[in-house]
């Protein structure tokens, strides 16, 4: 399994998002029901080629949330789990190859035709699909609801784009990634509400300046 280093661990790397999107009034019991609804779901016996879903954090396993898990404060606090089964453009190749001279011996033919050459490709990959195991990883999350952002402990693009579809779908609301200078003005007008201006600039530096 792929490890993230991701919040339980204390040293990963991570991106930040504003979450965008009003939330129901009654928030815990809908984060119940759409984290539930959209947990992972198992490839394992198909030619299924990724699974993605929520899971509880620290355990890849724990699709139930039980005792509501996740909830801790004003943090919602869960994973990614990103199966994916992949096989290797050699094994392919030898096997497409082994199918069409089989085919070929048997019907004393001399070539075969591009359909028929697709449709052994196609038979081929769903084969060794299905005898493939998929290989699992785990993307831990941080989700302040009542501020607003949420941390994702892992800076792979593909993995970004998936999550961010998926809590679109799961919860109806929308993760736009902050960048620093995002990140700086945000500190700033928060600080300027508040009143204070002793330690802004030097906040603002820090913040623009930290690597993600």
């Amino acid at each position: 399994m792929e490890s993230n280093m991701g919040l339980l661990s204390g040293s990963a790397g991570f991106c930040r998002y504003q979450v965008l999107g009003e939330l129901p009034e009654v928030f815990w019991d809908f984060v119940d029901k759409k984290i539930k609804a959209y947990s992972f779901q198992d490839i394992d016996g198909s030619a299924d080629e990724m699974s993605a879903g929520w899971v509880g954090l620290g355990n890849m396993f724990d699709r139930e949330f039980s005792y509501a898990n996740y909830s801790r404060g004003a943090y919602v606090t869960f994973s990614l789990r990103l199966d994916t089964r992949t096989v290797p453009a050699a094994l392919f190749k030898r096997h497409v190859e082994a199918e069409i001279n089989e085919k070929l011996r048997q019907e004393e033919r001399k070539r075969l035709s591009k359909r028929e050459k697709e449709e052994i490709k196609e038979k081929v990959k769903l084969d060794l699909l299905t005898k493939t195991m998929p290989v699992p990883a785990v993307f831990d999350i941080l989700w302040n609801y009542q501020e607003a952002w949420l941390l994702l402990f892992c800076l792979r693009n593909q993995v970004r784009k998936i999550i961010e579809e998926l809590f679109r779908q799961t919860f109806d609301l929308t993760l736009q990634p902050m960048t620093p200078g995002q990140l700086a003005l945000n500190m700033a007008a928060a600080q300027l509400a508040d009143g204070g201006l002793d330690d802004l600039s030097q906040d603002v530096y820090s913040t623009a300046t930290r690597e993600e």
